[in-house]
């Protein structure tokens, strides 16, 4: 099959509906209002009957070089996986060379751009993320409960996992917005999760940050856990938009580009 669904630096505040014989999956992606051009970049690669790949890039350096450093980078994840499925390698294996292509890739922009990536491999009801940086997947099941979230690769994000800040602080914090690990930067790493089996009607989201830093973790998943996955998609899309459009001392509130890609599984 490997059929590639492409939304680089992409204008889709309209859902994207993506029906797949396992379950289905949907995408937004669109620019802050203000802000000018995405930088974000995603994309859906549907592999066969049983498997598919969902990836979110969320790029930095300002206009044309952070949206050329996401589009890259998941230009390079789809071809590697296409170039591995065609020699009979592994799934993981092709998702791997294609990170550090990435890698290699957006250095020799030589621009100063980088970007994060986030990969989830879908296959024979399980999931396996990989990810760089700070664009986050969540899985949850119909009745709400937590089963993966990804860790923020970011000094934030690592006192978080420690404990040191609850989530809370976490959105007020000053340097919220600073990211330790990136593609393109020399020291980049990669951290690649465990499988975990999905249970019917389980949701899969990923995001840039746009998504994170406008919901917080319990709301995003009551808001998204049951009803159909377009209708509450969307919702949720609206709302974290209508967060960034009216700062309120009440909830978070940071403009910034949006993607999302949700998926669940049918059976």
């Amino acid at each position: 099959m490997l059929d590639a669904h492409f939304y680089l630096n992409a204008d889709h505040e309209s859902v994207v509906e993506l029906p797949m014989p396992h379950g289905e999956v949907v995408v937004v992606s669109c620019a802050a209002e203000t802000l000018g051009a995405n930088q974000d970049s995603a994309a859906v690669l549907e592999l066969d009957a049983s498997r598919c790949l969902l990836i979110v890039a969320d790029g930095m350096g300002g206009g044309p070089s952070g949206a050329e450093a996401s589009a890259v980078a998941v230009r390079s994840v789809i071809a590697a996986v296409k170039r591995s499925e065609g020699s009979g390698r592994a799934l993981r294996s092709g998702v791997l060379d294609g990170v550090e292509k990435a890698q290699v890739e957006v250095a020799q922009l030589a621009v100063g751009a980088a970007t994060t990536l986030l990969v989830a491999e879908v296959q024979d009801g399980q999931v396996r993320t990989y990810h760089v940086g700070d664009s986050g997947a969540l899985v949850f099941g119909r009745g709400g409960r937590l089963k993966l979230a990804t860790d923020f690769h970011s000094p934030v994000g690592y006192a978080v996992k420690s404990g040191l800040l609850d989530e809370q602080e976490a959105m007020q914090h000053r340097d919220r917005h600073y990211v330790s690990n990136m593609v393109g930067l020399s020291d980049m790493s990669i951290e690649m999760g465990s499988t975990l089996s999905l249970a019917r009607y389980d949701t899969l989201i990923l995001g840039s940050d746009g998504l994170f830093d406008n919901l917080f973790q319990q709301e995003l998943i009551q808001q998204m856990r049951s009803g159909p996955l377009p209708k509450v998609f969307s919702a949720c899309f609206e709302l974290a938009r209508q967060r960034m459009n009216t700062p309120n001392v009440d909830h978070p509130s940071k403009l910034d580009d949006l993607t999302m890609i949700g998926y669940r599984r049918r059976c």
